[in-house]
C-alpha cells in the first residue's frame, strides 16, 4: 500500500508540475522561472497539508519527488511546441484528482475527522494552482472561474464516504478521483462555472 501511494503521489507531482510549466512558458519566463512555477504547483498543496496535520513535507523526506519534477520539466520541453492544448487540461484534472484523494487519505491516516480530511484534500489539490496564479501575477482562477475547487471538495467527500463504507483505500481513491474527473471534464466541455453574485446597481 505504501508503494502504491508513493507511486500515485509521484505521478500527481509530475502532472501538476507540467500544468505549472505551461502558463509560465506562455508568459516567456526563463527556464528557472518556469521550473519554480511548476515546482510550486507540484508541492504547494501537499506542503501546506503536511504542515497543518503535523508531519514533515513529503518532498523534504524523499528527494525522488524533486527528481520527478525535473524529469517532468525535461518531458515538457520536448513536447511544448506541439499543439497539445487539450493535454494540459487533462493533466491538470488528473493531478487534481490524485492530490485531492491523497490529501484526504493522509489526513484520515493521521487521525483527523472526515471534515478535516475533506478540507485538506481540497487544499492539497488546489493550493498549488493558487500559488501558480500568484507567481504569474493573475487573478486566482479557482476563486473566480472554473468548477475546480468545488469538484475537489465533492471528490474528497466521496473518498471519505467510500472509505467509511468499505475500508478499501484503493477503491475509495478510485471513486473519489473518477468523480472529480467527470465533473471537471463535463464543466470544461459545457463551459460551466459556478454562479456569481450580481451586485445591485443604484
Amino acid at each position: 500500500m505504501d508503494l502504491f501511494l508513493k507511486i500515485l503521489e509521484l505521478i500527481g507531482t509530475m502532472e501538476f508540475a507540467i500544468s505549472g510549466f505551461k502558463p509560465a512558458m506562455d508568459k516567456r519566463y526563463d527556464i528557472f522561472g518556469v521550473y519554480v512555477c511548476g515546482f510550486a504547483v507540484a508541492v504547494g498543496g501537499g506542503t501546506l497539508r503536511d504542515v497543518m496535520i503535523g508531519c514533515s513535507p513529503f518532498w523534504l523526506t524523499d528527494s525522488f519527488y524533486v527528481l520527478g519534477t525535473i524529469g517532468a520539466l525535461v518531458l515538457f520541453l520536448l513536447v511544448y511546441r506541439l499543439q497539445l492544448d487539450y493535454l494540459w487540461a487533462v493533466l491538470d484534472t488528473i493531478g487534481l484528482a490524485i492530490f485531492t484523494v491523497l490529501g484526504a487519505q493522509k489526513t484520515l491516516q493521521y487521525g483527523f475527522p472526515d471534515m478535516a480530511a475533506v478540507i485538506m484534500g481540497c487544499i492539497t489539490g488546489c493550493f498549488g494552482g493558487l500559488l501558480r496564479d500568484i507567481f504569474l501575477a493573475q487573478e486566482p482562477s479557482i476563486l473566480k472561474r472554473d468548477v475546480y475547487a468545488s469538484a475537489s471538495l465533492i471528490g474528497a467527500t466521496t473518498y471519505c464516504l467510500l472509505f467509511r463504507a468499505t475500508g478499501n483505500v484503493p477503491l475509495s481513491m478510485l471513486g473519489g478521483g473518477v468523480i472529480i474527473c467527470v465533473i471537471r471534464y463535463f464543466a470544461i466541455i459545457k463551459h460551466l462555472n459556478l454562479p456569481k453574485i450580481d451586485q445591485k446597481k443604484d
